[in-house]
């Protein structure tokens, strides 16, 4: 998908006809002009699209889930190593929910692996669709004008992060993140899907290297947690669970 793809695409009606929703544009575009021509590259996903077609073969297609992600282009090299941020900022909606609801977020990206990163719960702002939803944008407007800020908090939560675990920091840590995740909305199957890639040879995130010697550091922890929320299939909730992620870490 692309951007002028989901701009294009049609208006979602929900089954029960009790709402009458906006083009897609319609929300959108405010956000895309906030932005403006700081975006170095748009990301878009979509989800539970509906199709009907035309008798000509001509198919109309709505996306009740759609998030759109800009890559600010604001990026530091973290101490020589692979990992670098660049500045993003994101809007989402999920107009198939029974309460709409309209998300705008902000972090950073890790460029070695394009995972969100959320430290600051100030960052993710939601808003139901059936209020004032509006509100959205200038919070929008507020992240822009943040980025420098932005940018070196993180700096300082990664040095925190980049702590060397032996095997038994490794485990205290994966027994903290799934007690603690059990009773947030995090959950434990991010956690436990981590634990595989932790666990398995070639991964970006195994915890053993080509000597087959272990090796691990919070960060990769971290960050192999925020691999499974990146493959998640329901990305309207990845803002809110990065947000929570960071709280076992940093609390």
């Amino acid at each position: 998908m692309n951007l002028t793809d989901v701009l294009n695409s049609k208006v979602f009606v929900k089954e029960d006809g009790a709402i009458n929703f906006q083009a897609p544009h319609q929300y959108l575009d405010p956000f895309i002009e906030i932005v403006g021509d700081k975006a170095v590259e748009w990301r878009v996903k979509v989800a539970n699209p509906v199709i009907n077609a035309e008798e000509s073969g001509e198919k109309n297609i709505a996306y009740p889930r759609v998030a759109i992600e800009a890559d600010l282009g604001v990026s530091s090299v973290q101490d020589g190593t692979p990992d670098y941020f660049a500045g993003t900022i994101g809007l989402l909606y999920a107009l198939d929910m029974q309460k709409p609801l309209m998300k705008v977020y902000t972090g950073l990206n890790v460029r070695s692996c394009m995972n969100l990163t959320i430290f600051n719960a100030e960052h993710v702002f939601q808003q139901e669709l059936l209020g004032n939803y509006r509100e959205v944008y200038a919070k929008a407007n507020t992240y822009m004008k943040t980025i420098e800020k932005r940018e070196k908090e993180y700096q300082k939560v990664y040095n925190d992060l980049k702590v060397e675990l032996d095997e038994n920091g490794l485990n205290e840590l994966i027994g903290h993140l799934i007690r603690k995740g059990s009773k947030s909305k995090l959950g434990i199957q991010p956690i436990t899907g981590a634990v595989k890639l932790l666990e398995s040879p070639g991964t970006p995130y195994s915890v053993y290297g080509p000597d087959n010697k272990f090796h691990c550091t919070r960060w990769q922890v971290f960050n192999s947690i925020t691999q499974v929320l990146a493959n998640s299939k329901d990305f309207t909730d990845v803002p809110t669970k990065t947000i929570q992620l960071a709280k076992l870490f940093l609390n």
